[in-house]
């Protein structure tokens, strides 16, 4: 009796396995950290903010709202708010084996930026990218100037791009956080999402890579 349920849990993980590689053979290259928690978090936000029957581009363009509308600035890294089970630990380190996925770390100074939902410009570009890499997406960050003060004032700025069909597009996710949560300003978080670099937003505001 015992051999029998054990053949056929076997049998379920192999069939498993198969569903999801065929899906890997369908997806672009995953990047996850090398911090399993941290995947966890990043695999939970995703399923929160987006459906498995989604395209690529619509689970981003969720990723990219969702972390405009939750994210707080600050300099403290703060409490956890992104809460991740044993079990979805370990969950989500049999999916990245099936799936074969590639690991980085990159980004191991802000893995807690991603559980908190908290962090600068800095954090919040990192957390963007965590999750862009995270759905198969090549994300990278960008450091330079951003105006502000109505165009008197450049400050250093971070933020990131994203390659789209082998375009680079631009996000800045801190920016559009700010916008949003103080006056509801829907243009200027589009504005800052997927913008091209020749594109007159970008060209007036942002000077750096």
């Amino acid at each position: 009796m015992k051999k029998n349920y054990l053949l056929l849990i076997l049998s379920l993980v192999f069939t498993f396995s198969l569903l999801f590689a065929g899906k890997a053979n369908a997806e672009a290259k995953l990047i996850y950290t090398t911090d399993a928690r941290t995947n966890a978090v990043a695999e939970k936000i995703i399923q929160r903010c987006s459906d498995e029957d989604m395209t690529q581009e619509e689970k981003l363009r969720r990723i990219y709202m969702y972390l405009v509308h939750h994210m707080r600035y600050s300099w403290s890294t703060g409490s956890t708010k992104v809460h991740v089970s044993k079990k979805e630990i370990n969950k989500t380190k049999a999916k990245a084996a099936v799936l074969g996925v590639s690991y980085s770390s990159e980004f191991r100074n802000r893995y807690k930026n991603v559980r908190t939902l908290q962090g600068t410009c800095y954090g919040m570009s990192k957390v963007f990218c965590i999750l862009a890499n995270h759905i198969g997406y090549e994300a990278h960050m960008c450091h330079g100037t951003h105006v502000t003060g109505g165009g008197s004032h450049r400050s250093s700025h971070y933020w990131c791009y994203v390659r789209i069909n082998g375009e680079k597009r631009y996000f800045d996710v801190q920016y559009a956080n700010r916008c949003y949560h103080r006056n509801r300003n829907s243009s200027e978080v589009e504005a800052c999402y997927k913008s091209k670099k020749h594109a007159k937003y970008w060209r007036r505001h942002y000077r750096g890579e």
